[in-house]
């Protein structure tokens, strides 16, 4: 092979092959005999199975995966792989979980637009009541007013108009005296500065008004008063004993001393 003029002719370095230990073991001196031939039958007869004679220089040689390469690709592979199948797997469960969520929600539908629809009406009432309570408080009662009125006014005044405001309330009628109405308004329970909205004017036999009165107010609850303090007891000395025998009478108390400069 040295002096082989094909590879001289080609510029390629020969040299002796690679040899393992093994193979220099099994050789033995072939190897220094340089023998080509020899040594080619020799390396052909104790090949593994799996290696191949690669005549190339290693830089020229193409890249193959080794063993553990190998090992590592398809475990990298199967990896690869189970990942997949694991995304599948979950989105095939959440398929199934969507698709019973939305037949539970088309199965309960009906329910949920009868509650709905339930739930409106209700809101609708509420909003009615609140509606008519809030009316109510702010609005005027007159057949109170009327009835305390009739029993108020004399048999002889004739209303003929009754306006109510917020305000008070205005009177127009005719009566025997109108001036007589004045007072009769103010102590009503409900009306306070009762008076005239325009001169009276005086008919045939009857006086014709127009009386002005706005609302009484309530008057506000004053507090309680607190409650008076207990006035602490004082003590009483205990006076001297008497002196006698059980059974006799005790002797009148003795007078007390007069003060100085007082005369007795």
């Amino acid at each position: 092979l040295r002096e082989s003029p094909a590879l001289g002719a080609l510029g390629l370095p020969v040299g002796s092959p690679p040899l393992s230990a093994v193979a220099r073991r099994a050789l033995g001196g072939l190897q220094d005999s340089g023998d080509g031939a020899a040594l080619l039958a020799a390396a052909v007869a104790t090949r593994p199975r799996a290696s191949r004679l690669d005549l190339l220089p290693a830089a020229l040689r193409p890249r193959r995966l080794t063993r553990e390469q190998r090992t590592t690709v398809v475990l990298a592979a199967m990896t690869a792989l189970l990942g997949l199948g694991a995304l599948g797997a979950e989105s095939a469960r959440n398929r199934h979980e969507l698709n019973r969520v939305e037949s539970e929600i088309r199965r309960i539908d009906p329910e949920v637009r009868a509650v709905q629809r339930v739930m409106d009406d209700l809101e609708h009432q509420r909003r009615l009541l609140a509606t008519a309570q809030t009316v109510a408080a702010a609005s005027l009662r007159p057949l109170p007013l009327l009835r305390e009125l009739t029993e108020t006014l004399p048999t002889d005044v004739w209303l003929t108009t009754l306006t109510l405001d917020a305000k008070g309330v205005e009177l127009t009628g005719q009566a025997s005296t109108a001036s007589a109405l004045i007072p009769l308004l103010e102590n009503s329970p409900s009306l306070e500065h009762a008076e005239f909205a325009s001169p009276v004017t005086r008919g045939r036999d009857r006086e014709q008004f127009r009386i002005r009165a706005g609302w009484e107010r309530q008057p506000t609850a004053a507090p309680a008063p607190p409650p008076p303090r207990p006035t602490p007891a004082r003590a009483v000395r205990p006076g001297p004993p008497a002196i006698g025998t059980p059974g006799e009478p005790a002797p009148p108390p003795m007078p007390p001393a007069p003060a100085r400069g007082e005369r007795r």
